[in-house]
């Protein structure tokens, strides 16, 4: 009878740890980015929370994908001027990237905790381009995201009353304005 008890546990904690080791398995497999909305999607019912929650996400990501591909221009380009850019926006988006973990602890949002699958895509793709287009091609996508952000933001602020949202809203459109003002002048020096 003990030896029966005794087989039957073992079978018990061996396919535990199957089980368990399975998960961790598809975890591993998983974007940053969807282990934090599957993490806020359990923690959160309230849809202003979610809806704070999928920004937070959302800005991480993008802070991550400027991020790689600013440090892409750094090594790439032989332009003083985009690798001066270039270093603002790690500097800042690095900032950025502080100011929403500090929002997302504070709310207990999970966000992502590296780059994301995306933001590592957006490096490859730099990484590809052809030297001779590079300088231009950066400057001139830079230029049409920072606009698209510039407006998103806008119209954000003034739907959201959340003040740690608002606050770092203002923030980023602040550096962004002055990251589009920079690149609109040398884009134009592209033409």
């Amino acid at each position: 009878m003990k030896r029966v008890t005794y087989n039957f546990l073992t079978l018990v904690l061996a396919g535990s740890l199957m089980v368990s080791c399975g998960n961790n398995a598809n975890r591993e497999d998983k974007d940053t980015q969807e282990i934090a909305e599957d993490k806020n999607d359990a923690k959160f019912n309230d849809q202003e929370a979610e809806k704070t929650a999928q920004f937070l996400v959302d800005e991480t990501n993008e802070n991550y994908k400027d991020i790689e591909a600013a440090k892409v221009a750094v090594s790439r380009s032989n332009n003083a001027q985009v690798k001066e850019i270039a270093n603002a926006i790690v500097t800042d988006h690095e900032a950025n990237l502080a100011q929403l973990k500090q929002v997302a602890t504070a709310k207990g949002v999970s966000i992502p905790t590296s780059p994301t699958e995306d933001a590592l895509e957006e490096s490859k793709k730099w990484n590809e381009v052809k030297a001779d287009k590079f300088d231009k091609d950066f400057i001139s996508k830079l230029a049409k995201d920072h606009k698209d952000d510039i407006q998103d933001l806008e119209s954000k602020l003034n739907s959201t009353t959340d003040p740690d949202v608002r606050d770092y809203i203002t923030n980023t459109l602040t550096k962004l304005r002055t990251h589009y003002d920079k690149i609109a002048a040398l884009e134009a020096t592209f033409k």
